[in-house]
């Protein structure tokens, strides 16, 4: 059962990436927690992403933006990788409510903020943001909403903000996962679960992608981060009612 439930997610999180350009890890990193301990569900679930960045970034490699992606990938990687190895060593517990405190950020940011706040398509913004993107993949695994802030006012054509967007994750979840490769996270037992996700993932990304010219994700990127709120909330009361 817990794998049909993995399975199910996993479609549903890749089919959300394909039309909205991100989500897969921020909806994932809401769920795998519940069934593995924290660092491990990170480390799931950014190995199994990584499979999914690699095959976009190859197929759709002619409409990446290099000039828009470079200021935000340089130190979006150099501080995923630098910030993984001492994410594994802080107390869960604190990461545990880090994450229910992100989610609720994330939450009010996304629905309420982040139609009145205007990025600049500068590389300075490109820079801040993409250390950002490094810093939330590093201690959440999820890189997507801070760089989006700054690839959505910079690319207009959609094709371009997907595969601009799968190239950056791809190179900052693979810093990432190097880290927790060192750290020992990673186990052969774990093989099965990430056969599994990949698959899943690559159903409902295959899935969505080919709305992806003519979708509009305002609504389904409100139901989603509404969700995602409540689900912080609960993160941090059961963690304190667990102390």
């Amino acid at each position: 059962m817990n794998y049909l439930i993995l399975g199910v997610i996993a479609f549903i999180a890749a089919f959300v990436q394909a039309t909205m350009g991100f989500g897969a890890g921020v909806i994932l990193v809401n769920v795998m927690p519940l069934f593995f301990p924290y660092s491990k569900a990170i480390a799931l679930m950014q190995a199994s992403i990584l499979f999914l960045n690699i095959v976009f970034s190859i197929k759709y490699r002619k409409k990446i933006r290099w000039d828009v992606l470079v200021p935000a990938l340089i130190p979006g990687t150099v501080l995923g990788l630098l910030f993984t190895f001492w994410s594994v060593a802080i107390d869960v517990a604190i990461l545990t409510v880090a994450l229910g405190v992100a989610f609720i950020a994330l939450s009010i940011y996304t629905l309420a903020l982040a139609d009145k706040v205007h990025v600049k398509p500068s590389k300075t913004n490109g820079f801040i943001l993409g250390s950002c993107s490094g810093l939330t993949n590093a201690f959440f695994g999820f890189a997507g909403p801070p760089v989006a802030a700054y690839f959505a006012p910079s690319l207009e054509d959609n094709l371009e903000y997907f595969v601009t967007s799968q190239f950056f994750f791809m190179c900052s979840s693979a810093a990432c996962i190097v880290a927790r490769f060192f750290s020992g996270i990673y186990e052969v037992s774990d093989l099965p679960m990430l056969g599994l996700l990949v698959a899943c993932l690559g159903a409902g990304m295959l899935s969505g992608v080919g709305l992806l010219k003519k979708a509009d994700g305002k609504v389904l990127k409100k139901l989603i981060y509404g969700f995602i709120g409540l689900n912080g909330v609960y993160i941090i009361v059961k963690e304190l009612i667990a102390h």
